[in-house]
């Protein structure tokens, strides 16, 4: 009879550890039905289509939401804005911009790695070494303007790398890296984030912290003196500073954790805005993989807040692709920086086509010069109309104008320039064709009946005695040459060239 007893008693013990396995033990978050996808030790970006990364509105009203899409169409950049619905506080909104990572639409990124550097961690300080040439090369082919920081800690903190552009500087500082220490976890880990907020970051970047541990964080009275913070106040900083927060922690730990000393308490925290992966499920090289394709497959989605004026409110912002959505939680913020949130055109943006445009944004300041640049063009917008909230303007496009992707830049009396998010695409455009001699009556005027033959404006007369260049040759016009009489006539305020029916540059005589 005793075996029995025994043997039932071993069968309740491994039941009982069995429930606690998949439960977690008491006191734990593990079976919290609230968490995020993956909370629980599944890695976050599995079971999910749409996950929000971070939302930024450090230049409230202007709130940019940076998400992933989990379909082959989403991660190949196809999706559009009539793909995509945003809803601020339950209420819809007009979307200002909508751009995929790509180096068709640059951006830019202020990216912080905070590692832990104790002894337990010397396999994945290694793989980090490895990997992290191969993500500054991946970020710089997607045409990310990147800024790139690093924060160890153990019970103390180290700021290896302030902000640096230059990939072979983070390079150096992660291969001076060496594990050491770290016998009496926890460590901490808040107060390592807290280091690359003092740091600052670009209003108009991504602003993104990758923390790297496998332990629990110490937190301001945890009995020790080593924090300074809690991750209530620590998620508050991460919310008000636009952070998407990616952690690459622990599912498990020796002992239990505490809604204290857990790190994914703080993706919990930011309602949404972060995501996680354990440290322990997968290879850790393959894990850097997918935060590289984090980084350089995401969409950013800018709004103008249907509720300025408050600024420290919490605002949630949901975004839905299909039948999938995510939610995330910001604090609205003010900013004195120029900001440049979107972009109206009334027109087709093609060569020898004026546009009038209006540009929305914050902060802009009179006397201001704007322009449209490529990697080969600059083009001034002239006409303008400047208030602290929108700036309207001609964009008069060259009949040269190379097409492509254009950026539009605001430079503010004292030099400072700001990159809008909006890439201006300019398309090839068709020869104009002129009537011919007959068509024009005298020469000089265009009557009126045939204005329309004109790109739709009326010719207002040959400009006498000017100089021009042929197509396809150099630009000394006192070179011999045989052409005609006043070969040009200004339409709508560009040169038309008479002889060869198109609209090409005219050089200063």
């Amino acid at each position: 009879m005793n075996w029995m007893i025994s043997m039932v008693r071993m069968v309740c013990v491994v039941l009982m550890v069995t429930a606690l396995v998949i439960l977690g033990s008491p006191g734990s978050v593990f079976a919290d039905e609230n968490l995020p996808p993956g909370y629980g030790g599944a890695e976050i970006l599995e079971g999910s289509v749409v996950d929000i990364t971070g939302i930024n509105a450090v230049n409230y009203p202007s709130v940019v939401t940076y998400v992933l899409v989990h379909t082959p169409e989403g991660e190949d950049g196809l999706l559009t804005e009539d793909d995509i619905t945003v809803i601020e506080d339950g209420k819809p909104v007009i979307v200002n911009d909508f751009s995929f990572s790509s180096p068709a639409t640059p951006t830019k990124m202020d990216l912080a790695i905070v590692f832990d550097d104790t002894g337990s961690l010397d396999d994945e300080i290694e793989d980090m070494k490895e990997k992290v040439r191969e993500l500054t090369a991946a970020i710089a082919s997607s045409q990310i303007d990147c800024r790139y920081s690093l924060v160890s800690f153990k019970d103390t903190v180290t700021v290896r790398q302030e902000w640096t552009s230059d990939p072979d500087a983070i390079a150096r500082a992660v291969d001076g890296l060496e594990a050491s220490g770290g016998d009496d976890a926890p460590e901490a880990d808040l107060d390592a984030i807290e280091a690359v907020l003092e740091m600052g970051f670009r209003p108009e970047a991504q602003h993104m912290i990758v923390d790297i541990t496998d332990e629990k964080t110490h937190y301001r009275d945890d009995g020790t003196s080593w924090s300074q913070y809690t991750i209530p106040e620590t998620a508050g900083h991460l919310l008000s500073n636009g952070v998407s927060y990616i952690l690459i922690g622990p599912a498990t730990v020796s002992g239990s954790f505490t809604i204290h000393d857990d790190k994914r308490e703080l993706v919990k925290a930011l309602g949404g805005s972060g995501l996680f992966f354990d440290i322990h499920r997968d290879d850790f090289r393959i894990i850097l993989d997918k935060i590289q394709s984090v980084i350089t497959r995401t969409y950013t989605i800018r709004f103008t807040s249907q509720t300025p004026g408050e600024v420290g409110r919490i605002g949630t912002v949901k975004i839905l692709v299909g039948s999938d959505s995510d939610t995330g939680q910001y604090i609205a913020r003010y900013s004195d920086q120029t900001m440049i949130s979107g972009l109206e055109a009334e027109g087709q943006a093609t060569p020898c086509n004026p546009v009038p445009v209006v540009i929305s944004g914050q902060n802009f300041i009179d006397d201001s010069k704007v322009r449209v640049v490529s990697d080969y063009t600059t083009i001034d917008l002239t006409n303008l109309l400047i208030t602290p909230g929108s700036i309207s303007g001609l964009l008069t496009i060259p009949c040269d104008a190379p097409a492509g992707a254009y950026l539009i830049e605001v430079i503010s009396p004292d030099g400072r320039t700001t990159t809008g998010p909006v890439a201006w695409t300019i398309t090839p455009g068709e020869p104009v064709v002129l009537p011919s001699d007959e068509d024009t009556g005298s020469e000089g005027i265009v009557p009126a009946d045939l204005s329309s033959r004109w790109a739709g404006g009326e010719c207002v007369g040959w400009e006498d005695d000017s100089g021009y260049y042929l197509v396809g040759r150099d630009q000394d016009i006192s070179s011999p040459e045989e052409r005609i009489p006043n070969p040009w006539c200004w339409c709508n305020g560009f040169p038309y060239n008479r002889n060869y029916q198109t609209c090409v540059p005219m050089p200063s005589s």
